[in-house]
């Protein structure tokens, strides 16, 4: 579909703009440039376009306009904070157009592989109780509720769910 890695400052623009249409109250872009220079914090993109191999150029999508112009198109991006063992999503979002296609899926499935390089065993999330795509989308991909978080949302008041996912240590196979 594209290419995960890792984000760099020339993401931030259209990150933000992918935050504004997504989330209410969500990250500004010096959040997101503030993150992408903390060691406890990572931050990753799947993005499309030429350093990507171009493989379905923008103007091209049935599903509408990507930015016209850019090399590369972030798609979507995740933000985790991390401490010792364990980290926290605290965003993740898709380009409008590019939701229901497998970008967050593929997204979560790189970061779960450098969240075990860099010796987490648990990820932690928030989520819309209302937000049932969002919730069958973690579920799907491993993540389990274990708590509520009474009025944590605001525009509008809403309870979230406290899901994790764990990643236990894997065992070395036997000759």
């Amino acid at each position: 579909m594209g290419r995960v890695r890792l984000a760099a400052e020339s993401d931030l623009d259209q990150m933000a703009a992918i935050e504004a249409v997504s989330i209410p109250d969500g990250w500004s872009r010096k959040a997101f440039s503030d993150a992408l220079k903390n060691d406890q914090a990572l931050l990753m993109v799947l993005t499309q376009g030429e350093a990507s191999g171009d493989l379905v150029p923008a103007k091209e999508r049935s599903s509408g306009d990507f930015s016209a112009g850019q090399e590369e198109t972030v798609l979507a991006y995740l933000l985790c904070y991390f401490a010792v063992d364990e980290g926290e999503i605290v965003s993740i979002a898709c380009h409008p157009d590019a939701r229901r296609q497998g970008c967050a899926t593929e997204l979560l499935t790189e970061f779960e592989k450098k969240a075990r390089d860099l010796g987490l065993r648990g990820i932690f999330l928030e989520v819309r109780k209302s937000n049932v795509p969002a919730i069958c989308l973690y579920e799907r991909n491993g993540f389990a509720s274990v708590g509520l978080r009474p009025r944590f949302y605001r525009h509008p008041v809403e309870d979230a769910l406290l899901l994790r996912l764990d990643l236990p240590e894997e065992k070395e196979k036997p000759c």
